[in-house]
């Protein structure tokens, strides 16, 4: 197995970073205020604008050409412009949410559940549905994979959400890891769940079939 390679870095005294996006050639940190790094040549790094003070911090996603800022109970909502071009705050009471096209998915605490966002248009946004989970669980952490939206939740379960047609989404599957899960990760048929215990490795040969296999559990 090939290992990683640094291709460059960008390094401030007095910069953080708490989330970051990426689209297209530009990715966005949120931490001190919100910076576009030019990622067009990924071996020379350059910051393209920022820090943009006037934007909060928060918890980033990105897609479509918009820029959404989840820090509780608000969704900001800007145009994927230098500088970033503001459109909308919305109090939607998420932790954080993730984007796919037009969509928005928030991992919401009022109603609990994967709430589900209409942004079409990012002015006037519609809540089109609210996914529950089990036990009256509260989501904590979203990836996407297509149009699949992984939910860690407050008691150590993992559920897969199809939101293909995101007015009638469903749960299709719910994973009980164990531990509160952390951090998530998608790629082809694996799934890995990062837990105070270590990282947990499944096997999901289809997304919408059967539960997924346990491979492996590095502690």
């Amino acid at each position: 197995m090939a290992g990683l390679e640094l291709l460059d870095e960008i390094q401030f005294s007095d910069w953080r970073v708490d989330s970051l996006a990426i689209e297209g050639s530009v990715g966005w940190v949120s931490g001190s205020g919100l910076t576009a790094i030019d990622l067009a040549n990924p071996h020379s790094l350059r910051v393209a604008g920022g820090p943009y003070g006037n934007v909060p911090d928060g918890q980033l996603t990105v897609a479509n050409g918009y820029i959404y800022i989840t820090s509780w109970p608000n969704v900001h909502v800007y145009r994927n412009t230098l500088p970033p071009t503001f459109e909308r705050s919305y109090e939607f009471k998420g932790r954080e949410s993730v984007a796919v096209g037009s969509w928005l998915f928030i991992a919401s605490s009022d109603p609990r559940g994967l709430k589900i966002v209409d942004m079409a248009n990012p002015r006037s946004a519609a809540v089109v549905a609210n996914v529950p989970l089990a036990l009256q669980a509260s989501p904590m952490h979203l990836i996407a994979s297509e149009m699949l939206i992984y939910v860690a939740d407050d008691r150590g379960a993992v559920h897969i959400v199809d939101v293909a047609a995101p007015r009638n989404a469903r749960i299709l599957w719910s994973l009980n890891v164990g531990w509160i899960v952390h951090s998530m990760s998608k790629s082809g048929n694996l799934f890995a769940a990062g837990t105070d215990a270590g990282v947990y490795l499944y096997d999901i040969p289809d997304d919408r079939i059967g539960q997924p296999e346990l491979l492996s559990h590095i502690d």
